[in-house]
């Protein structure tokens, strides 16, 4: 893949109605990029500064070097994911 793009991943720990250790048994989503050749950061989701930071180096990086990067924004889930039948994880 050569393409200058930079993907954005919220990840507040939670699949729609599950965990995302129920899910996959890696570390986080940033290892997946890294399956597929791709550079990817893994960063605070809740520090503001350190999000732009890392995309500003993102950015820089995909578009000198003409490849895809990964950001991977980890959060504390402060409310789960609504799945169907309007199940909240977490409560």
């Amino acid at each position: 893949m050569e393409a200058p793009v930079v993907f954005l991943c919220r990840n507040n720990g939670w699949a729609i109605g599950a965990p995302i250790t129920q899910q996959f048994r890696s570390d986080g989503v940033v290892v997946k990029g890294q399956a597929y050749g791709i550079r990817s950061i893994r960063v605070n989701g809740n520090d503001a500064l350190a999000v732009y930071n890392a995309v500003c180096v993102a950015r820089e990086k995909a578009i000198n070097e003409q490849r895809p990067i990964l950001i991977e924004m980890s959060f504390g889930a402060f409310q789960g994911e609504v799945g169907d039948g309007g199940f909240v994880a977490g409560k």
